[in-house]
């Protein structure tokens, strides 16, 4: 992993733990198990929202442009169709489990999973991005 990819990740880390931070506060203000968050944190939570939204759907859009140029022309919209079923099926689930985790574990806690699977996700690409290098862009199978 190089240098420029170590620090991104350690970005990364860090923006979501201070998301999960930040969000606590309002969260357990809401709830009653705290006293109420200042409105300055209020609005750090709020633009650290607006600034993860932003990030995850980007991601999403990333995902559906890397698809559309790697899957093959005679099935590239079924498998486009296929990778937006399944990643609702994805956000389903993880909604389930984010609200178990947040109700049994503590309130960070889905920001705490989402970190952690982004984390995989990102070791994952690094290690394709290795493995399967492309060196040049007319190399796609159409």
């Amino acid at each position: 992993m190089s240098f420029r990819s170590s620090k991104l990740a350690g970005t990364l880390a860090a923006g979501t733990a201070l998301m999960a931070a930040l969000s606590a506060g309002p969260v357990q203000a809401q709830t009653g198990s705290a006293p109420a968050a200042a409105p300055a944190a209020s609005a750090a939570a709020f633009g650290a929202a607006a600034m993860l939204g932003i990030g995850q759907a980007s991601g999403i859009l990333a995902s559906q442009v890397l698809i559309g140029q790697e899957a093959p022309g005679a099935i590239r919209g079924a498998v486009i169709g296929m990778v937006g079923f399944f990643g609702a099926l994805g956000i389903l689930a993880i909604s389930k489990f984010g609200g178990w985790a947040f109700d049994e574990w503590m309130p960070g806690a889905p920001f705490l999973i989402m970190a952690v699977a982004n984390a995989v996700l990102l070791l994952f690409a690094v290690w394709v991005r290795i493995v399967a290098p492309r060196s040049t862009a007319g190399d796609a199978v159409v």
